[in-house]
């Protein structure tokens, strides 16, 4: 089902967060940020903080792109 990997976390993550939810190191997350392929954070204070929801769309357009390839 689309749209679940991420339900458990809170609206706004952080890096550590993020990498998990991709099951990718730090400097692939910010290598992929650098490409345009994961959006930018937002930052409040010293955080570094992303919209669940937009790290969701980025999981979902990749099952997208991977079930369009197997049609």
């Amino acid at each position: 089902m689309m749209g679940a990997i991420v339900q458990q976390y809170p609206p706004n993550i952080r890096a550590k967060q993020v990498q998990e939810i991709l099951g990718i190191k730090r400097s692939a997350m910010y290598s992929l940020i650098r490409q345009g392929r994961l959006p930018k954070p937002f930052h409040i204070g010293r955080s570094s903080l992303w919209v669940t929801a937009e790290i969701q769309s980025v999981v979902d357009a990749c099952i997208a792109r991977r079930d369009e390839a197997l049609a």
